[in-house]
């Protein structure tokens, strides 16, 4: 079984892996003195290409702190607490509880990435309240791979944006919009998704170590609290504030908008407000569920300092180039993918890489005669690969699980090397 191939790695990740936040500080140094290296600026310079890009995902570190402290809130509720028990209530056993986990949160994640994250760790955590034996760690890190496929699913950034006539997109594909039916429901990109949603439920269960080795869920991590009953007349104000997030929803919709980060938000705002009794009941649960964020809080800003560094200084653009420049018809979309899982770790926004990456790569794809598409997509499939391994997207989950990267980080690598080994062997079938 592959416990025993992981159990090297799980004594070598605990010891040596730093935390999520040393890891970000380390990376940031990393990245800085290659500025300074590889691309000759001066410390100063550098240091301002830093400072300058630190600030920038603010608006972003706003929405993913919310989808976390709302998601946290809206499974506080007892309503919730109730509807989540139930579904989990045929789930006998640990290997049956990793199915399902890994299901939840790939389909989850395929419809739109922030409710993958947050659905499968609340799942997670109620199959490892339930289930005997269960091994909390390998839970969360089932939750995570399902993330895996968010970037060929319909939230994802690179085929939204492709879709799109406007932006700087307009100029490089000559104002013609690339159909979500060349990228997310293309016949590769649907291939690939059909893999792994069938695969890593299978893969993430041979993972699963025997019983005396198995880490279960610490009931006070999150504990969830059971309110008083409170008059009806409290829950007055929920159904005030929940009219209007409700009608506004229902209007965005029914004007022709999308799924979008802040829609998700509002939608979590409304069932949270009108989950509790009360407001005072939803502000508790608030306040509790503000310290898994802090995470999020901190380390965002870190990464769009590592982002300013990588775009400013020319970094990603030559690692691109190099690529580019090793690359023919045949071995562009290969190429493509690993240059943009290796600059993810540097540049975790699919958003944000697409921007620094995008007008790399299209002029590229077209003299080499490779679909646009395909190359788009290889680069969307090459940022959602790598997060296997990067801390970032991990923390809302590790805020609603309380564990440490080090916990899923031996199962992360494991997915990580499947899902690289096999999108690489589509890439260059397909």
């Amino acid at each position: 079984m592959l416990h025993k191939i992981i159990l090297p790695f799980t004594h070598l990740v605990s010891r040596w892996l730093p935390s999520a936040l040393l890891f970000s500080i380390l990376l940031t140094f990393i990245v800085l003195f290659a500025a300074i290296v590889f691309e000759g600026h001066s410390l100063g310079i550098v240091v301002d290409f830093w400072g300058n890009g630190v600030w920038k995902l603010l608006p972003f570190s706003m929405q993913m702190v919310l989808i976390l402290l709302l998601g946290s809130t809206l499974a506080d509720a007892p309503s919730v607490q109730l509807g989540l028990r139930k579904s989990v209530q045929y789930i006998k056993s640990p290997i049956q509880g990793i199915v399902f986990v890994t299901v939840v949160s790939t389909f989850a994640s395929w419809l739109n990435w922030g409710m993958g994250l947050i659905l499968g760790a609340l799942v997670a955590v109620e199959v490892a309240k339930k289930v005997k034996n269960s091994h909390f760690p390998l839970l969360i890190a089932s939750a995570y791979s399902g993330f895996v496929v968010w970037h060929g699913g319909l939230s994802g950034s690179i085929p939204l944006k492709l879709a799109s006539p406007s932006g700087f997109l307009s100029k490089l594909t000559q104002g013609e919009p690339i159909a979500l039916t060349d990228t997310v429901f293309s016949p590769l990109n649907l291939l690939l998704c059909f893999i792994f949603l069938v695969s890593l439920p299978i893969l993430n269960t041979l993972l699963l170590p025997k019983i005396s080795q198995r880490v279960a869920y610490i009931a006070d991590v999150r504990q969830c609290t059971t309110f008083e009953r409170w008059g009806w007349k409290k829950y007055i104000p929920n159904l005030m504030l929940g009219f209007l997030f409700g009608m506004f929803v229902i209007r965005w919709f029914a004007s022709g908008g999308s799924l979008s980060l802040n829609i998700v938000n509002m939608i979590l705002f409304l069932f949270a407000i009108l989950a509790h009794p009360s407001v005072d009941s939803f502000l508790k649960s608030v306040e509790k569920s503000v310290k898994s964020s802090s995470g999020i809080i901190v380390q965002f800003p870190l990464y769009a300092g590592i982002m300013g560094m990588m775009s400013s200084s020319g970094l990603t653009n030559s690692l691109s180039l190099f690529f580019i420049s090793i690359s023919s018809t045949n071995s562009f979309p290969l190429m493509t993918y690993f240059s943009a899982g290796i600059v993810n770790f540097f540049v975790p926004s699919g958003g944000g890489q697409w921007a620094v990456q995008g007008p790399i790569i299209i002029p590229a794809a077209k003299i080499l005669g490779v679909p646009v598409a395909k190359a788009s997509m290889a680069l969307a499939w090459g940022d959602a690969w790598t997060n296997m391994l990067q801390p970032f997207w991990a923390l809302p989950l590790l805020g609603i699980s309380g564990l440490a990267i080090k916990d899923i980080m031996p199962y992360c690598l494991i997915v990580a090397v499947w899902v690289g080994t096999i999108t690489s062997i589509v890439l260059l079938w397909f």
